[in-house]
């Protein structure tokens, strides 16, 4: 591998933002199973030793990945676990505000769930959210069910918080 000719420092950087179906909708045509069996497979082949390695999950959160960004974490820490000698780290950067604004859109039941699962930073953006246009919030979802009918999904049971709290957009 082309990586283990590197001689002092490695950083490799995959980006998953979701697990399992979610996944596979926002990263589409993406086989989860398969792309989690790479990065194992890519893991296993870094040879470290005499190097600085560091290998770095990094997840765009957005308003489709708001609630599954733990199930990344725990991938995460799985991968730590399993290669302990590697330093795996998962990082986690809103996309923008206005992409966090437009999961929330003022429903403060969704705040307040937010608010126990995501550090103060994070619920900050999610705060903003609040003064995010209804318009652009049903065209985001009216976008999300053509590509769910694209890829013969149910967006409804693939994404059930996000449908439980939007849902209303568009009926």
């Amino acid at each position: 591998m082309i990586l283990n000719k590197i001689k002092e420092k490695v950083q490799v950087k995959f980006s998953i933002e979701a697990i399992g179906e979610q996944e596979e909708f926002i990263r589409w045509p993406t086989n989860c199973e398969e792309k989690e069996s790479n990065i194992i497979k890519y893991i296993e082949a870094i040879e470290h030793e005499g190097k600085e390695t560091t290998i770095e999950i990094s997840s765009c959160i957005q308003s489709l990945t708001l609630t599954s960004i733990n199930n990344v974490k725990y991938f995460v820490e799985k991968l730590q676990a399993r290669f302990p000698e590697k330093n795996i780290i998962h990082s986690k950067q809103p996309v923008s505000a206005r992409d966090i604004a437009s999961a929330m859109h003022s429903v403060n039941e969704y705040l307040e769930f937010c608010k126990k699962l995501y550090t103060e930073r994070i619920y900050k953006h999610i705060e903003l959210s609040q003064k995010y246009s209804k318009k652009e919030t049903k065209k985001q979802v009216l976008y999300y069910l053509d590509f769910a009918k694209l890829q013969n999904i149910d967006f409804a049971k693939t994404f059930p918080v996000y449908w439980k709290y939007h849902k209303k957009y568009v009926e």
